[in-house]
């Protein structure tokens, strides 16, 4: 590379890991979630769902999911939650994992410090609301 070539800054190349590795675990036949910092802002999630550490899991099947959009800064998606349909929007630098809940394969980006803390949110039978079903699914997923 020459010295004197300047180039241009790259984008966050989260929202194409998020997006690659839901459409791998969709086409497995599995099903992709995403592990959510809700205290980050612009993060819109029904808040009667986020644990006391502030993560939200969020099932993003194309059966839990409508009108689901991958986004380069943001990823936004109707769900329902016990019986309410909310529109979520999820900002990329907000998600701390992408994985297949029944394997728990996937990405867990830098941000997570507390790793023993999503493992415990995973572990712990949450709750994640399914869209298709109106009716919640526990996960045994282990990152």
């Amino acid at each position: 590379m020459p010295s004197d070539v300047t180039y241009a800054p790259m984008a966050s190349n989260r929202s194409y890991l998020v997006e690659a590795i839901h459409r791998w675990v969709s086409d497995h036949q599995y099903t992709p979630y995403l592990a959510v910092n809700a205290n980050i802002e612009g993060v819109k999630v029904p808040v009667e769902h986020i644990d006391k550490n502030g993560r939200i899991l969020l099932n993003i099947s194309s059966k839990a999911t409508r009108n689901l959009v991958f986004g380069r800064t943001a990823i936004e998606f109707d769900a329902a939650f016990p019986g309410v349909v909310y529109h979520l929007l999820i900002p990329v630098q907000a998600i701390l994992a992408v994985f297949c809940h029944e394997t728990g394969e996937g990405v867990i980006f830098e941000q997570i410090d507390d790793m023993d803390g999503v493992n415990q949110l995973l572990q712990t039978s949450a709750t994640i609301p399914s869209a298709s079903h109106n009716k919640q699914n526990s996960t045994k997923a282990n990152l």
